[in-house]
C-alpha cells in the first residue's frame, strides 16, 4: 500500500485547484493549497509544514511552476514533484524533465494519471543533477574477452570417396526420401481424423479500474438530455462530471445508476461549436473511488438558420 504524501497544491484557477483537490483526497494524500507561486513558497518554507511532494501548475503569474520547482529542489532534493500544463514544447520545462528534476503531466488527466505521476516522482528519490554540476560518467566498461580462435581443418585431412561409395551414396538417398513420403501418405489416408473443436468464445478485456463510457461522444446535433455509461462491479453510487475545453469544471452530479440525467441549468451552459469533456467515477458506501472512465469528448455542432424551401 503506498504511502500518503504531505501534498502543496499551487494553481492560480480556483476551479481547477478544487478538481485536483478532490483528486488528490481520492488518492489519499494530504492537500495544503495555494493561489500563486509566491504563497506556495512561503507555506513550503515554514517551519513544521513537513510537505514531501508539490503540485503546481506550470504557467502562473509571478513565480511560475519551474521557478518554484527549482526553489524547492535547492530545499529538499528529495521532493516528488509534478508539473501540470497544456503546453508540450515549453524549453525550460523540456529541459527540466529530462534531466530528472519533475514529473510532467499533460492536461486533460484522471485520477489514475495523476497517482502515477506522483509515485513515479516519488520513488525517484536519488539526487538530480544541476544545471552547473557535471553530470556523472558511467564507469569504464572492461572488454570483452574473444572465444579462443581455432584454425579450420585441413582439406587434405578429408580424402574424397572412392566412384563405387560415391555412386552408392547417391542412389540410397532418393530411395529413402521416397520411402518417407510414401509411409507419411498412408498414414494421412487411413489415420481417424480429429474431430474439430469449438473455438473458444471472444471475451472483452477490460481494465479493472476503468469505466466505459456509452454516450453522448464525439460529434453532436443538440444538447443531450443524459449521459449513461457501462455498470461497474460493487459501486454504490456514480458521480459524473463535465468539464469546459480548458479544464473548468462545469458542473458535477451523482446517480446510484449507470446514467444520470442532466438538469437543465447545465443543458443551458453547453453552447453550439464548442467541445466539452465529460467522465464518470465509481464510488463505494463511503464515497470512496473504486474506478473512473477515461474523458469523453463531445462536440456540440453549430446551430444553423432552417431553409425557408424546407420548410414549405
Amino acid at each position: 500500500m503506498h504511502t500518503a504524501l504531505n501534498t502543496l497544491l499551487v494553481d492560480d484557477n480556483a476551479e481547477v485547484r478544487q478538481a485536483l483537490r478532490e483528486f488528490l483526497h481520492e488518492l489519499g494524500h494530504q492537500v495544503t493549497e495555494a493561489a500563486n507561486g509566491e504563497e506556495g513558497w512561503e507555506l513550503w518554507r515554514a517551519p513544521g509544514a513537513g510537505f514531501n511532494a508539490l503540485v503546481s501548475d506550470f504557467s502562473m503569474p509571478g513565480i511560475c511552476g519551474v521557478t518554484l520547482s527549482e526553489r524547492i529542489r535547492q530545499h529538499d532534493p528529495k521532493a516528488a514533484i509534478v508539473l501540470v500544463s497544456s503546453q508540450r514544447d515549453n524549453p525550460d520545462l523540456l529541459r527540466r524533465v529530462a534531466r530528472g528534476d519533475v514529473v510532467f503531466l499533460h492536461k486533460p488527466f484522471t485520477p489514475l494519471d495523476l497517482d502515477r505521476a506522483l509515485r513515479g516522482a516519488a520513488d525517484n528519490t536519488t539526487p538530480r543533477v544541476g544545471v552547473d554540476e557535471k553530470p556523472i560518467t558511467p564507469a569504464p566498461v572492461a572488454p570483452m574477452r574473444s572465444l579462443p580462435h581455432r584454425p579450420p581443418p585441413s582439406v587434405s585431412a578429408h580424402r574424397a570417396p572412392a566412384r563405387g561409395q560415391r555412386v552408392r551414396a547417391s542412389w540410397r538417398l532418393p530411395a529413402a526420401a521416397a520411402m518417407v513420403v510414401a509411409l507419411a501418405s498412408t498414414a494421412w489416408l487411413f489415420y481417424p481424423t480429429s474431430p474439430e473443436l469449438p473455438a473458444p468464445p471472444i471475451q472483452t478485456v477490460r481494465r479493472s479500474s476503468e469505466i466505459v463510457g456509452l454516450s453522448p461522444t464525439g460529434q453532436l446535433d443538440s444538447v443531450p438530455h443524459s449521459l449513461h455509461w457501462e455498470s461497474f462491479p460493487g459501486a454504490s453510487a456514480y458521480r459524473c462530471t463535465i468539464y469546459g475545453v480548458d479544464e473548468t469544471v462545469l458542473w458535477q452530479g451523482r446517480s446510484t445508476e449507470p446514467s444520470v440525467e442532466l438538469p437543465q441549468e447545465i443543458r443551458s451552459q453547453l453552447g453550439p461549436g464548442v467541445s466539452y469533456y465529460w467522465r464518470t467515477e465509481a464510488l463505494t458506501t463511503t464515497g470512496g473511488r473504486l474506478a473512473a472512465s477515461r474523458l469523453v469528448r463531445i462536440d456540440l455542432a453549430l446551430a444553423t438558420e432552417p431553409n425557408p424551401e424546407e420548410i414549405r
